[in-house]
């Protein structure tokens, strides 16, 4: 069912306001995306090499956008850190522990 009327209000906890709730979030959901994959036996060797191939775009735009484009930095970093948690994921042989930044 859809409908266009419909309000909805959602209260946001102070803690996930902040910008560093963010970035944990971003890294803890590319930690699971690869995790996930690898738990139901699919092949990660082809998520890997886009990862890497998206670290090294990102790195490069993040580069030119902190010189320049200053409004785009945000979603740069996010996706950063989402790539940060899909190698450490790969590379990891633990089971899944929620990350959380000092």
């Amino acid at each position: 069912m859809w409908c266009d009327k419909l309000l909805l209000f959602d209260t946001v906890a102070e803690n996930r306001k902040s910008f560093d709730w963010e970035l944990d979030r971003a890294f803890n959901n590319g930690y699971l995306k690869i995790f996930s994959a690898r738990k139901a036996g699919q092949d990660i060797e082809r998520k890997l090499y886009k990862t890497i191939f998206d670290l090294f775009v990102f790195s490069g735009v993040a580069l030119f956008s902190f010189l320049i484009l200053s409004r785009y930095k945000c979603k740069l970093l996010l996706k950063f850190m989402d790539c940060l948690g899909k190698i450490r994921s790969v590379y990891s042989a633990k089971a899944y522990t929620h990350y959380k930044r000092e």
